[in-house]
């Protein structure tokens, strides 16, 4: 038996498997640009605004911390009661910016990281909180004004650098330099 095709055969055997190896290839098109178009959706629509709100309460909470600092250091002056409450503010805005956060779909690795994050970002609150009562409790004391003057005269003693170099007379900014042959500092422009 001879089974010899034709060519009209041949060429409708070709047409057909490149028909299917078009529908294959358009198939798996639609599936890749699905899978592409849910991985933008989550990033764009959990991801990022998750991202955005735990780096804007990191960023209160930060500056909350900061601000305790300037309070410690304000101990028995006038400015401690506007520095705590500037203190609580910020403490209001990070406080916002987590519930916003907690208020985004989770999964289940990202949820116990949360609550660690959140547990520790309680325990500091706490922290501060106790700083805030034992500055409000102290008052004007000679340790302070101590403190205050030994500021103000370490200031007097260390004056800031000019950025004018003596033997130029551009403003160029100063970089602090370590030589080598020297442990102390020299300024160069």
């Amino acid at each position: 038996m001879n089974m010899s095709l034709t060519i009209k055969a041949r060429l409708d055997l070709t047409m057909a498997f490149l028909g299917l190896l078009l529908v294959m290839i358009r198939g798996l098109g639609l599936y890749g640009m699905n899978q592409a178009n849910q991985a933008y959706r989550d990033t764009f629509e959990d991801q990022m605004p998750s991202a955005n709100a735990v780096s804007n309460a990191e960023l209160y909470i930060a500056r909350e911390r900061l601000i305790f600092d300037q309070a410690a250091f304000l101990t028995g002056t006038p400015e401690v009661a506007a520095t705590i409450e500037r203190g609580g503010m910020m403490r209001s805005r990070a406080n916002y910016y987590w519930k916003k956060y907690t208020e985004l779909p989770e999964e289940a690795n990202e949820k116990q990281l949360a609550d660690t994050s959140n547990a520790k970002r309680l325990a500091l609150q706490k922290v501060i909180d106790s700083g805030y009562e034992a500055v409000r409790a102290n008052g004007p004391s000679a340790d302070h004004r101590n403190s205050q003057s030994d500021a103000s005269r370490l200031r007097r003693a260390f004056p800031r650098p000019t950025t004018r170099c003596a033997n130029s007379s551009s403003t160029a900014p100063v970089r602090a330099t370590t030589l080598p042959s020297q442990p102390q500092r020299r300024f160069a422009c």
